[in-house]
């Protein structure tokens, strides 16, 4: 009997054992970044009980735990927050956010590469409220941004920002996000176009905040902020930079366009020269806000390959602006 009770004994040790191991392999709740399914990023997170990581999470898949975004195709449906856990105000608007059947959207422009705004895609950390893991394209391409996982550089909600909308904070000297390369994201020498809802931060003058930076060492494309009142975009050697009022901070419309550079801060436009660098960088990741010293805002995001007319960056422009009421 005795023999019994030590074989017994010994089971539910190791059984305890093996548990306490189990519960030291992660913290629960800890998220990590991961290569899922077809080599996409995207990240997996510490089961409740530590034991461990669950499956790589890529695509429009969300993390809930009471934190969610929705919005219907045209991205004006609404804007949602996280704050301890929970989903707070929403604003609403028509489709496109310009009101009524038949309005303009961005889904619209046929070489729509990206579409980020916060209406949709926003995927939560459970375990911090507010921190933002992922942002989802919302354009055909299905691109995702991966949020900075670095303690103090993670991109954080910005809880009804500009018209009711939230924003994304980008934080410290980290980028906020990166986005994986893609044939959809390489333009060569053709036109394109980026335009924003954003608050600019304060740069220190050896450290520019940077919106948009996609570069090798045979293509260099970026919108940076190098200074506290000043936007810039970089193709090769060609530039052209906008000055706008930085007092009191508050959000801007920026509309760039190429390859004939023109960059538009609200109601200030520049132009510069005709850019010919290959802004092509074929496995070079898109490094998606932040990146200097201080934090950037972001509400809404657009980015269009190929020759855009003066009539569709109008609408691009008369859209973002009536959805921001800016």
């Amino acid at each position: 009997m005795m023999r019994g009770w030590l074989v017994l004994g010994a089971t539910i040790l190791a059984s305890c054992g093996d548990s306490d191991q189990q519960q030291a392999a992660c913290t629960p709740g800890e998220s990590i970044a991961c290569a899922g399914e077809n080599a996409c990023t995207g990240f997996q997170v510490c089961s409740p009980d530590g034991g461990s990581f669950g499956p790589c999470q890529c695509g429009s898949t969300a993390v809930s735990s009471g934190a969610s975004t929705s919005a219907g195709s045209g991205g004006g449906s609404s804007a949602s927050s996280a704050s301890s856990g929970a989903t707070s105000s929403s604003a609403s608007s028509g489709s496109g956010g310009a009101g009524g059947a038949g309005a303009f959207s961005p889904d619209d422009l046929p070489g729509l590469a990206l579409w980020l705004h916060t209406g949709a895609g926003i995927v939560f950390d459970p375990q911090n409220p507010g921190v933002v893991l992922k942002w989802d394209d919302q354009s055909p391409h299905a691109h995702q941004a991966i949020g900075n996982t670095q303690m103090g550089w993670q991109p954080v909600i910005d809880p009804s920002a500009i018209n009711g909308y939230d924003g994304v904070r980008c934080l410290g000297n980290g980028y906020g996000f990166t986005i994986a390369d893609d044939p959809s994201l390489n333009w060569g020498t053709n036109g394109f176009l980026l335009a924003a809802v954003l608050k600019p931060g304060s740069p220190s003058p050896s450290n520019a905040t940077r919106l948009w930076s996609k570069t090798d060492v045979d293509s260099y494309f970026e919108l940076s902020q190098p200074a506290l009142d000043t936007l810039k975009l970089d193709v090769g050697p060609s530039s052209v930079a906008t000055t706008f009022a930085a007092n009191p901070p508050q959000y801007h419309l920026v509309i760039v366009r190429g390859m004939d550079l023109e960059l538009r801060v609200g109601a200030s436009l520049s132009t510069g020269p005709t850019a010919t660098q290959s802004i092509d960088s074929p496995g070079a990741p898109v490094l998606f806000c932040g990146g200097g010293s201080t934090e950037l805002r972001v509400v809404e995001f657009i980015a269009v390959a190929g020759e855009v007319t003066d009539n569709e960056a109008d609408q691009v422009r008369v859209y973002l602006a009536d959805k921001y009421g800016l």
